[in-house]
């Protein structure tokens, strides 16, 4: 296995420390709920609003990232992230609650792209998909422990709002490990103003955000909603809920440690992600009508898409690869706004199993869509 660079290393312990704090607000929703005396809209926005204020910090941070690097923009994000969870945790109105997770959701925008930056820029091209896959599966390391977490603090007596102070401290140790790394080489930023994206690279970059968006649809809605679902409507307890939830990250974990440590050299990106579209959307399926178990081992099948979709990206925008990373994850952001808004009164309208629907039929739309991209040979056509 290659010695991986530092920065690279500091951009996987960011993406793991934003990641607990991400999923820890699954586990403690039920509680949030309760406490707050929200509906299934209201619950809904707590999601939503996160994933707005994060498209619209990713729309602006490739401006940043161009003026400075992306480590002061990994500095300035994690305090800010710091900050707004801890609001969360100290609101009691709405709005407050709202403006509080704004600031999270904004602040997980602007890391989101500095982390896959650090790698993408720090990386070979031949090893790219790789430590792209070994960067997100800090994601299913989080989403393992994060659970775990959530448990020690049901078992210390800890509500929701002492979990979620207490949490909030762990972005400062990405500030200052920040500070201990700042007199290495950042990747180089160019001065001059970016080139000006084609109409044909804003079409291209709005077709990866709609793939990319439909992944997210399905992957967050498991992943946000599972814990609730599993109690509310399978009758599972908060630790068994927690187990599953724990069980479906480690799948995920798995499959993009696979990916990150063994190098599939005749797998092309575009057979995984066709081949994770297709067994996700049966999976997804299987768990709403079958068994739960079914959505655990969904996490096997998700896990390569996000990573190897990420590298395709790279790879289609060369240099330009900042300004397409940033403005897709903005409009995924966008996007699953409308998702988390759909499952919110779908909840309400007809119960959350059918609500969660949604899941299988974005994997099914993202095999389509995979079709017609392919078909249209979009995917072989790199900007320049």
């Amino acid at each position: 296995m290659p010695e991986v660079p530092a920065l690279v290393l500091l951009a996987y312990a960011s993406l793991l420390i934003l990641s607990i704090l991400d999923n820890l607000r699954g586990p403690y929703f039920p509680e949030m709920i309760n406490d707050l005396h929200w509906n299934g809209t209201q619950g809904a926005m707590f999601f939503a609003i996160a994933n707005l204020a994060s498209a619209a910090v990713g729309w602006v941070s490739p401006r940043i990232l161009h003026a400075r690097s992306p480590l002061f923009l990994l500095a300035i994000a994690s305090l800010c992230l710091s900050a707004g969870f801890a609001g969360i945790a100290l609101s009691h109105e709405f709005m407050a609650v709202m403006l509080s997770t704004a600031v999270f959701g904004g602040m997980f925008g602007a890391l989101n792209l500095a982390q896959n930056m650090l790698v993408v820029e720090g990386s070979p091209a031949h090893l790219r998909r790789r430590w792209l896959n070994g960067l997100h599966a800090m994601y299913g390391v989080a989403s393992i422990l994060a659970p775990l977490l959530a448990t020690g603090y049901f078992l210390l007596g800890w509500n929701w709002r002492l979990a979620f102070l207490v949490t909030a401290a762990l972005p400062i140790v990405t500030f200052i490990a920040v500070q201990f790394n700042s007199s290495k080489q950042a990747p180089a930023v160019p001065e001059s103003k970016p080139t000006p994206l084609s109409p044909f690279e804003w079409k291209l970059i709005l077709a990866c955000a709609v793939v990319m968006s439909l992944y997210q649809f399905g992957e967050v809605s498991a992943s946000s909603r599972m814990v609730l679902w599993l109690r509310t409507e399978r009758g599972f307890t908060p630790e068994s809920a927690n187990f599953y939830l724990s069980a479906f990250f480690a799948c995920m974990l798995t499959g993009r440690l696979g990916f990150g440590v063994i190098h599939f050299k005749g797998l092309s990106n575009w057979a995984v992600l066709v081949v994770s579209a297709c067994t996700s959307a049966l999976c997804y399926e299987f768990a709403l009508m079958y068994s739960p178990l079914w959505m655990v081992v969904s996490g096997l099948t998700m896990a390569p898409f996000y990573p190897t979709a990420l590298d395709e990206i790279s790879q289609l925008f060369g240099r330009k690869s900042a300004q397409a990373l940033g403005y897709s994850l903005g409009l995924v952001s966008l996007a699953s706004v409308g998702m988390h808004m759909v499952i919110g009164w779908g909840t309400d309208r007809f119960g959350l199993t059918k609500a969660l629907m949604i899941g299988p039929l974005s994997f099914a739309l993202l095999f389509a869509g995979l079709g017609v991209i392919w078909t249209k040979g979009l995917h072989s056509r790199a900007a320049v």
